[in-house]
């Protein structure tokens, strides 16, 4: 005769205590029995972070109008809503455009040449480099007092570098700065006439600027795929390093709290930066990273496509 053996199990461990308690789960915490628990964790974690990039939006809009690649952009110090963009377009050489109400203005033609530059100047004009030279040039000198040569020449003794960058102190106007290809960042002052300080870097910066809340620091965006903050006036070694790019960084720009600064590089990436987070690393809510990776986006100040980005 067979022998039947009936199993027992306790029904509290397998169904509620209570009406509506949860049903019990049994788990094996044995880690022999999950050899790729720690696989199953990173794609879960990997996945969570695209959606949430996914559903960030940081795209807020595309301010169209220009037919050929947009090359450089300006900002007035007392408008937050107000952005010129110029581009290799001779008919639209420069354009003035309100961010809230997504409209966007044209102003003077650039002669049929690019906005090579754009320049903010007193009661609030604005010119580009083109424009002047098509424009002066052929007249007379003595009618808008030009002169034969430059009214301040700033060199630096044994340097010869090709300028990539210059801008002027927004809290001294006789200061400015400027990065070249020889790998230079230098320090000018208009009323000695001469470069005053140099720092010779380990690679190339394509781009720098100046903080608006701290007069005396400077931002770089280097080759190397790095950031820094220089204090100049102690020149010996950044303030901060910032890294987090894999490419070359090719722009850089200053929020107006002067607390964030967001930078664009050959990696395609945007990316917003804390100044004042340690160990310099991006960082945006919750600690997270704050990068926005997209095809058209290889610059934090122009894009190829002749379309201006904004990213809130």
């Amino acid at each position: 005769m067979v022998k039947i053996s009936a199993l027992q199990h306790d029904p509290a461990l397998h169904v509620p205590l209570r009406p509506g308690d949860p049903t019990p789960i049994q788990r094996n915490l044995n880690p022999s029995m999950h050899p790729f628990a720690k696989a199953r964790e990173r794609t879960r974690a990997l996945n969570a972070a695209k959606l949430d990039k996914i559903f960030s939006k940081p795209f807020v809009d595309s301010l169209e109008g220009h037919i050929d690649a947009v090359e450089v952009l300006a900002k007035p110090l007392e408008s937050l809503t107000t952005v010129a963009s110029g581009s290799w377009d001779g008919d639209s050489g420069k354009s003035a455009r309100e961010m809230e109400k997504r409209n966007w203005t044209r102003l003077q033609q650039a002669k049929n040449r690019f906005a090579c530059s754009l320049g903010k100047l007193p009661s609030t004009q604005l010119t580009t480099i083109g424009q002047i030279l098509s424009s002066l040039l052929p007249l007379a000198p003595s009618k808008f007092g030009m002169r034969p040569t430059p009214i301040s020449n700033l060199t630096f003794p044994t340097s010869n570098e090709t300028v990539s960058s210059v801008r002027f102190n927004l809290a001294e106007p006789s200061v400015l700065a400027s990065v070249g290809s020889d790998r230079t960042f230098t320090l000018y002052d208009i009323r000695t006439g001469k470069a005053e300080r140099r720092v010779v870097m380990q690679f190339r910066s394509n781009a720098l600027s100046w903080s608006p809340t701290l007069p005396t620091m400077a931002l770089l965006a280097s080759e190397d795929h790095n950031l820094y903050t220089f204090d100049v006036r102690h020149l010996a070694a950044p303030v901060q390093i910032y890294k987090g790019h894999v490419a070359a960084v090719m722009s850089c720009e200053w929020a107006p709290t002067g607390v964030e600064f967001v930078s664009g590089g050959w990696d395609r990436t945007v990316r917003i930066w804390s100044s004042q987070e340690a160990g310099g690393k991006e960082k945006g809510p919750g600690g997270r990273e704050v990068v926005y990776h997209t095809k058209r986006m290889q610059s934090s100040g122009e894009s190829s496509d002749g379309v201006p980005a904004e990213l809130d």
